[in-house]
């Protein structure tokens, strides 16, 4: 019996990584103006290079991190922020 080793993101983990692991984290990363997931660079750059391509401050950054380890740690469900909605 495999057992598939719970996922853990991080500043260090490449963009495309992230979202070939889990695709709601491009929702998410989505959600932060983090619009690299569908650039041809996700696949060598970082989420924290994203992020400050874009002029992410660092709680951002942080707070986007934790949003994207709720989400594999949890059922699946992409979190809700506050401000965005379904339709966003």
């Amino acid at each position: 019996m495999r057992v598939r080793k719970k996922m853990t993101f991080s500043r260090r983990m490449r963009i495309g990584e992230a979202v070939n692991e889990h695709p709601g984290a491009a929702r998410i990363m989505l959600s932060y103006g983090l619009h690299c997931v569908g650039c041809h660079v996700a696949n060598w750059e970082t989420i924290e290079q994203g992020c400050r391509g874009h002029g992410m401050p660092e709680e951002m950054i942080d707070e986007l991190v934790e949003e994207l380890n709720e989400l594999a740690g949890g059922d699946g469900d992409v979190p809700e922020r506050a401000g965005t909605s379904p339709q966003d």
